[in-house]
């Protein structure tokens, strides 16, 4: 319970006991990190069920809100590692040092275009639902779910940061937290996706968009900086969360 409630500290805006928010950054128990993607995607959500309950489906708003809330739910904490990193890999074509990109505290005209086309990327995909109903609910969820695990993942083929958040997470993280943290995503997404008949097609897709966002974020990484840090981390996130949307919505067009 004190390693969840760490991590849920640091993860989410959610408040808990003043004492797990006190002991400073602590990653234990990592493994739990689809159970914190399961309390993200779930608040996430909850407008999008009301205004589909209320057979209001207007799908812009509804991928409008399931994305500022995704943000929100992560207390823009992956975003703004996606930001950096993204900022720090295009500043990098020019000859400036990745490194000193990621320290810099004023953000330029690179991330800000960056963000805009991710933002753009997740609205697009949660758009591409042609028919708007428990699809584009438990989509966005078993994205949440699956997502922080592509951290363990990044990490662990990663060598070890000098400092800072991901040399903590790197230490935390072990083949056997990743493998227990993939045993809590896969039932879930099959029970999820039962209603839709196609369990062993999401399961497959959300396995592929993990692997897949891990290998590019730990080359990215590994090119740019030599390890994954923090920001690294947190583009590995988002990089699968955009990801399985993706293909969400692609396998929803192609067999729902």
């Amino acid at each position: 319970m004190k390693d969840f409630f760490s991590l849920l500290s640091f993860l989410t805006p959610i408040p808990v006991p003043r004492k797990y928010r006190e002991e400073g950054l602590s990653f234990g128990s990592v493994y739990l990190l689809p159970i914190i993607g399961l309390l993200r995607g779930g608040i996430a959500i909850i407008p999008a069920a009301v205004l589909l309950s209320l057979k209001i489906k207007l799908v812009p708003l509804i991928a409008f809100s399931i994305v500022a809330l995704h943000f929100i739910m992560q207390g823009f904490l992956h975003a703004d590692g996606f930001i950096d990193f993204t900022e720090a890999l295009l500043a990098g074509r020019f000859g400036v040092d990745a490194k000193k990109v990621l320290k810099d505290k004023y953000r330029g005209s690179y991330a800000i275009a960056s963000f805009s086309v991710f933002t753009l990327w997740l609205y697009s995909s949660l758009s591409s639902f042609q028919e708007p109903g428990y699809a584009l609910i438990l989509f966005p969820i078993s994205a949440e779910v699956w997502s922080p695990s592509s951290m363990i993942l990044t990490s662990l083929l990663s060598g070890e940061p000098p400092e800072g958040m991901g040399r903590e997470f790197k230490r935390s993280s072990s083949p056997s937290s990743l493998a227990a943290s993939l045993f809590i995503s896969f039932p879930f997404t099959l029970m999820l996706s039962f209603s839709l008949k196609l369990s062993l097609i999401i399961t497959a897709l959300s396995l592929f968009s993990l692997l897949l966002s891990s290998l590019l974020s730990y080359y990215m990484g590994k090119k740019a900086l030599g390890y994954a840090n923090g920001d690294v981390l947190g583009f590995s996130n988002e990089l699968c969360y955009a990801l399985l949307l993706t293909v969400y919505a692609a396998g929803a067009y192609l067999w729902i």
